[in-house]
């Protein structure tokens, strides 16, 4: 049993090593930890295990069922403990051969990375959810991008949250990284509230993003995170970084890169230009949005009001650059009350929680409000406000929206904001 409290968490890969032997009924499996889970992780691999053997879903045009790695994926004791072990198996780590495994491997052989390592890694598996790393599974092909299902068997309820809270209070983590890469798997977890039981390092690229970033993070974690003391790696501070061969890392607390590092294409740039913390509407009639696309059969329209609405407003119980906690709009100074009155002319707009305050940034003499970004799926659009406060000068922002809509509304509130 490991005692370290830090949990590192990554994806599966496309790329595999075949072949493996029986299967071990006595092998760790996330099923074993979670008992009070494996119902719904079973439920769910049982999902996806029909929708790739039925035929409808695709790669450039070929059902997924005719890969070769999934003609002999079988129905195995991973799928529910009644069933046969009449499949070929190998521990995940040995399984996947992809670009952040085979940096990770390396020279090190698979038994010494699960013996000598203290640290806890989960792997997210489009087919499994989360597997353990010397945990059992068969060869198979399943691609998050395959079915637009396979992300909502995992989502739905937030249950893939659930099994990471679940273990992270299960072996008392405090310090999580995320080196999921990619924004597609990165937004299947609510960063937001594991980040309330553990303390969340996200890790991104100055040189590459997305799927090519993988090898850069297995050679973090082989070389900086997985042999390194516990009490190493929870010294790791937001915008530390580490200088690889061929990139440069950097540690962050929000789920999307820095300024002047690369993003993903569906990712909206960061606005450098900050917003004046009084705002007037130039036009107060009602005005459509049209879906910013640029396809002829884009979503709906985005609707914008004449007049502000109610919305939710809170710090979530901590304290804020204000010096108090926020519970409702009222307890906003006027000039940033008007701005979030202005956001809220887009009924997309659900809710405004104040984040983590920060020591950063030089402060302002009044409150300016700075949009960063989304991304698409999330549910959420980022933002800042920096002002006078006379203890931290900067404070995270996240705006809840209407899931799916993220880059529309993100641009519906600039043109506002603007």
């Amino acid at each position: 049993m490991r005692q370290s409290k830090v949990l590192i968490i990554t994806i599966c890969s496309n790329e595999k090593n075949k072949g493996g032997d029986v299967y071990k009924l006595e092998s760790p499996s996330i099923l074993k930890i979670l008992p009070e889970h494996s119902d719904g992780i079973i439920q769910r691999r049982l999902k996806t295990l029909e929708l790739i053997q039925s035929g409808p879903t695709g790669r450039d045009g070929l059902p997924v069922n005719e890969l070769p790695f999934n003609s002999s994926l079988r129905l195995g004791p991973e799928f529910g403990p009644r069933n046969p072990a009449v499949a070929l198996y190998k521990p995940a780590l040995d399984r996947y051969a992809g670009r952040f495994f085979t940096a990770l491997k390396d020279k090190n052989e698979v038994e010494e990375i699960l013996e000598e390592s203290p640290h806890h890694l989960l792997i997210f598996s489009s087919l499994y959810g989360l597997v353990l790393p010397d945990e059992l599974i068969q060869c198979y092909s399943c691609n998050l991008e395959d079915h637009p299902e396979f992300a909502s068997i995992w989502t739905d309820n937030s249950f893939l949250t659930s099994i990471v809270l679940a273990y992270i209070r299960r072996f008392n983590i405090d310090t999580v990284f995320d080196l999921t890469a990619q924004d597609a798997y990165r937004s299947l977890l609510d960063w937001e509230r594991i980040d309330k039981k553990a303390n969340v390092l996200h890790v991104f690229g100055e040189q590459y993003v997305g799927p090519a970033l993988l090898f850069a993070l297995g050679k973090l974690v082989r070389e900086h995170l997985l042999f390194e003391t516990e009490e190493a790696l929870k010294s790791k501070e937001p915008n530390e970084k580490k200088f690889l061969t061929k990139d440069t890392l950097i540690f962050t607390k929000e789920p999307f890169p820095p300024p002047g590092f690369p993003r993903e294409g569906k990712m909206k740039p960061i606005e450098d230009t900050a917003v004046e913390n009084q705002i007037e509407v130039q036009n107060p009639e009602i005005q459509k949005r049209k879906d910013v696309s640029g396809t002829e059969e884009g979503k709906a329209d985005i609707l914008v009001l004449d007049h502000s609405r109610d919305i939710r407003v809170t710090s979530k119980g901590h304290n804020t650059i204000f010096e108090k906690k926020i519970k409702s709009l009222d307890d906003l100074p006027a000039e940033l009350r008007n701005i979030i009155k202005v956001l809220s002319r887009c009924p997309d707009v659900l809710e405004v929680f104040l984040g983590k305050r920060k020591q950063s940034g030089q402060g302002a003499t009044a409150f300016k409000f700075r949009l960063l970004g989304t991304q698409k799926g999330s549910g959420y659009i980022e933002a800042k406000v920096e002002g006078s406060g006379q203890v931290c000068h900067t404070e995270d922002v996240r705006s809840r929206v209407t899931k799916g809509y993220e880059e529309e509304v993100f641009n519906v509130l600039k043109d506002l904001l603007d």
